[in-house]
């Protein structure tokens, strides 16, 4: 089963494609990966729960709901997602202008960049609708065969799914109408070099880190797992996109209506949503600079709880990254 983001470019889909390739990994960095030095990341469980229930105190009620959008706010289509059944707040069907995508009910993608309504996700929208009518007959990719698609000056188009002129016109041309600017450059990092350049170390010192990847703009991918109290050891993708730039990775989740969705204050303070499915667990947090994405790869049906899950959240400390 494949629980890794998608549309990775494919010299970094060995990082997110299965979860074994996540388990050898662990496995390996296990015997490379040196202890972090004592008081890195945080503090016992009880203190943090205790810093917790602090800030749920201190919130009035209802505060944590309002302008809060929740799983399917997501959802974007590109072929797997019928939007027929969920109009927006104004009443227009989101997928009315989407009748051509070949609909399959049993997987829903979400995108991983912003909710609906955002620069990003509208951008995605456009980008995901020009994909699924390009080429559809696959002749330009049969002549391209084993080649490689570039262009001398253009290495941001190197970064997305383009294989023709005609795909890298129509990137730049939807960048520009929302705003947005491409990626230009990625760098594969272990974890310590990853906590560098985004400012700190936000995984609590239990958590295990693996190689990842991060773009010019700081928006990156990690790898990791931890041993949870609940269903025992759970691998997880930590991705943070920074708003701003266009980014096309996109997340099969199953179905909506198979998660159970709630709002948490974590240990640092912040509010997050989570979700909790029979096969995986989501946790995300949206802020005016960024956008962050937690795949856990454990569900229910793994023994992960709700409590587990909290526990993860507890676990980073997003105001390093919200920045």
């Amino acid at each position: 089963m494949i629980e890794a983001f998608q549309y990775v470019d494919d010299r970094f889909l060995d990082m997110t494609e299965q979860e074994g390739d996540v388990q050898e990994r662990r496995e390996r960095k296990n015997c490379e990966r040196k202890r972090r030095p004592a008081g890195v990341g945080f503090a016992a469980f009880g203190a943090a729960a205790a810093a917790c229930i602090c800030v749920l105190l201190a919130l009035p009620a209802g505060v944590m709901a309002g302008n809060w959008f929740g799983l399917r706010n997501l959802l974007v289509p590109d072929g797997n997602n019928d939007y027929h059944d969920y109009p927006d707040d104004t009443g227009h069907t989101a997928g009315s202008d989407y009748t051509d995508y070949v609909i399959d009910s049993a997987y829903m993608t979400i995108a991983l960049s912003g909710y609906q309504g955002s620069s990003e996700m509208e951008a995605l929208r456009e980008w995901n609708e020009f994909l699924a009518h390009y080429n559809t007959d696959h002749s330009i990719l049969d002549a391209l065969g084993n080649g490689i698609f570039a262009v001398e000056g253009r290495e941001d188009w190197s970064q997305y799914r383009v294989y023709s002129m005609e795909m890298g016109e129509k990137l730049d041309e939807i960048v520009q109408k929302y705003g947005l600017k491409l990626h230009t450059r990625i760098d594969v990092v272990e974890p310590d070099e990853l906590e560098d350049r985004v400012g700190g170390s936000f995984l609590a010192e239990e958590c295990r880190g693996y190689t990842g990847y991060i773009y010019e703009d700081g928006s990156f991918q990690l790898d990791g797992d931890v041993d949870l109290r609940g269903c025992g050891n759970a691998g997880f993708q930590f991705r943070r996109v920074v708003k701003g730039t266009f980014d096309e990775v996109a997340l099969n989740i199953g179905q909506v209506e198979d998660y159970t969705e709630w709002q948490y204050v974590s240990a640092c303070g912040e509010p997050v949503l989570l979700e909790l499915g029979a096969n995986k667990a989501l946790i995300f947090a949206d802020y005016e600079n960024c956008f962050i994405a937690v795949n856990v790869l454990a569900g229910s049906v793994d023994g992960m709880t709700k409590e587990d899950l909290q526990e993860l959240a507890d676990k980073a400390d997003f105001s390093i990254l919200k920045q």
